[in-house]
């Protein structure tokens, strides 16, 4: 079965530059071709490497941690195999705080593969938060922190 791949613009101006870079990325491979998404196959995405994105959710839960207090655990589905899943925070006010489930590619090549991913956060950083803000690409959700 061949493989096939799509290339898009990875930040460089000349566009010799980004024929040339697709080239190097794929060479070896046994089949290129452009239009190979709308055939329904499989699809190496070449990009831009540490470009970041927003995470579906699935599910979201509060562990107790043991000495690192209680965790908040989020599940879902990362549309890449090679993506890494960040929990990014920003305090707010009155005890709100809002997090965003980021997922960044550190690779060139995003491997089209649905897996399944957790991250945690140990809320013990945040004494005073009470509410939570939880952002993925499905939307955002409200949680009101549980007492221990």
């Amino acid at each position: 079965m061949p493989l096939n791949i799509s290339c898009v613009r990875t930040g460089l101006n000349a566009g010799l530059g980004f024929v040339i870079f697709c080239l190097g990325v794929i060479a070896g491979l046994s089949a290129i071709s452009p239009s190979a998404s709308a055939e329904g196959r499989r699809v190496l995405e070449v990009r831009r490497a540490g470009s970041c994105e927003l995470v579906p959710i699935e599910s979201i839960n509060f562990l107790n941690g043991g000495r690192d207090g209680l965790l908040l655990y989020i599940g879902g589905m990362r549309p890449y195999a090679n993506m890494d899943i960040e929990l990014r925070h920003q305090p707010g006010r009155r005890g709100m705080l809002t997090i965003r489930v980021v997922g960044c590619l550190n690779a060139v090549v995003g491997l089209p593969v649905r897996t399944h991913y957790n991250a945690d956060l140990p809320l013990k950083e945040f004494p005073r938060a009470r509410r939570l803000k939880i952002i993925g690409a499905n939307g955002f959700v409200w949680r009101r922190v549980p007492k221990k």
